[in-house]
């Protein structure tokens, strides 16, 4: 059975994130992605940082700082295994979570290179863990003026 014509799907490589020569596109990044990253980047080595506590100086919402770092095609210079769970446990890291999985696996061996120390308990050190007041310190300000 044919679907009618408006909700048949195109065959175009273009409607399906492909170019004319059928490589793949990618998406322009999003205001808030930009953001996102740009937070990220301001976030040193040695140091990590919340998804809350990323959504507190972003005036969003852990969930929604999580959702535009799964889309980050800049890692690492995008710093995006920087960010952890509130518990100071390592949380998700490329579309992947828990402890236990190769990419949290990952996650832990690039922080522990950068300088990043854990606990017996496999949780971040909190002398490691930027807080809000923190990160409000080392973002820059045309970041902070279009949250």
């Amino acid at each position: 059975m044919r679907r009618p014509a408006s909700t048949q799907r195109s065959s175009a490589p273009e409607q399906q994130g492909q170019s004319a020569d059928g490589s793949k596109r990618r998406r322009e990044d999003t205001p808030f992605e930009k953001r996102v990253y740009a937070a990220l980047k301001a976030i040193p080595k040695g140091k990590v940082t919340t998804y809350g506590a990323l959504a507190a100086v972003l005036k969003s919402s852990a969930r929604a700082v999580g959702q535009g770092m799964r889309h980050n095609p800049y890692a690492p210079e995008v710093p995006c295994h920087r960010v952890i769970a509130s518990s100071f446990k390592l949380g998700g890291f490329n579309g992947s979570w828990g402890d236990e999985t190769e990419d949290v696996r990952r996650k832990r061996k690039m922080l522990m290179e950068e300088g990043v120390r854990f606990t017996k308990a496999a949780k971040v050190e909190a002398e490691c863990v930027c807080g809000p007041q923190e990160l409000l310190l080392l973002l820059p300000k045309e970041l902070l003026s279009s949250a």
